[in-house]
């Protein structure tokens, strides 16, 4: 069980490494599935659709993701001039 300890442990630096290419190893399988390189079935769809919301959650413990939403907010368009 050490060998998967990283992957839960939000303060490892390869919890950060492997979600970021989950997500973006999902995201490159949706991006050609609309291009319609190949078809997903339903199943399959929802499935990976579930993979890359648990990524984002994931990553969203990590200091990764709390400087991405850091930098989302600072990008906002719509602040009070």
């Amino acid at each position: 069980m050490k060998l998967l300890s990283s992957l839960h442990n939000p303060k490892s630096s390869k919890y950060g490494i492997y979600y970021t290419v989950v997500l973006a190893s999902i995201s490159t399988v949706l991006v050609l599935e609309n291009f319609n390189l190949f078809h997903l079935s339903v199943m399959q769809h929802m499935s990976t659709y579930f993979e890359g919301f648990v990524a984002l959650f994931m990553l969203s413990r990590h200091d990764i993701g709390k400087a991405f939403v850091v930098n989302l907010a600072r990008m906002n368009p719509i602040q009070k001039l």
